[in-house]
């Protein structure tokens, strides 16, 4: 998309007018007249410019993600929260998500410039409750797939910040999948595991995961009807845990 290769070669100049753009890519995308492809590609863009700013990351985050997460509340209200619409509005979400540079730990413990993480954070508890009523509301394997999709960057982005919230998110993941056995929740499963086994046991603070592994193990096999290959990611998932 030109728009977007422009805002990524002159994200670094000031005073990008990103704050109208962003109010065209609402508005067209509330008329159904912007393509998935292409809002999600002038949403990268406007995050590319955010990365470059040194202040005001966070408002102007909200300001992308806010548009959307009250078009999701809209359609649940007009019982229009249908598979197809989800999933384009949680593509937007993770795009928002996964492109926004975080700071992060390197190899020499030195803390590299970006978002932090304990805003990313705060930015991500926001839209859980979105996502989460999503897989309620459409029972759908291309849904879950999409929310999952979307825990991984979140999740990866936070990195350690997001301990405090591993417990709850791991259940909420095993909850899932009892009622709808998707590899697309174990996967996410996963995903926590690497994010809790590599932390100290200082930030860890509580074991509660082991809880919902447990659970996760004793229902697939109390199951007949699983699929064989939610059968091996929930064998993957149990050798990790080990």
């Amino acid at each position: 998309m030109a728009l977007k290769k422009l805002l990524t070669s002159c994200c670094a100049v000031p005073g990008l007018p990103i704050i109208e753009l962003h109010g065209l890519c609402v508005n067209l995308r509330n008329n159904k007249k912007l393509p998935v492809a292409a809002d999600r590609e002038l949403l990268t863009g406007i995050c590319m410019v955010i990365n470059h700013q040194k202040q005001g990351q966070l408002e102007a985050i909200t300001h992308l993600i806010d548009p959307i997460i009250i078009l999701i509340e809209q359609l649940r209200r007009e019982n229009k929260l249908e598979a197809p619409a989800i999933t384009s509005n949680i593509t937007l979400l993770t795009a928002v998500l996964n492109t926004i540079k975080v700071s992060k730990v390197d190899r020499r413990g030195q803390v590299t410039e970006g978002f932090p993480q304990e805003h990313m954070t705060e930015v991500f508890t926001k839209i859980i409750p979105y996502l989460q009523m999503a897989i309620t509301v459409c029972p759908n394997e291309d849904v879950a797939e999409k929310v999952c999709w979307c825990y991984k960057h979140a999740i990866r982005q936070c990195d350690r910040a997001f301990l405090p919230y591993l417990g709850a998110m791991a259940q909420h993941l095993v909850t899932s999948f009892q009622q709808q056995p998707y590899s697309a929740f174990i996967y996410a499963v996963a995903i926590c595991i690497r994010l809790y086994v590599t932390a100290s046991d200082e930030a860890r603070g509580t074991h509660s995961l082991t809880h919902a592994y447990s659970l996760t193990h004793a229902y697939s096999l109390t199951r007949r009807d699983l699929l064989p290959d939610v059968v091996g990611d929930v064998r993957d998932l149990l050798q990790q845990v080990r």
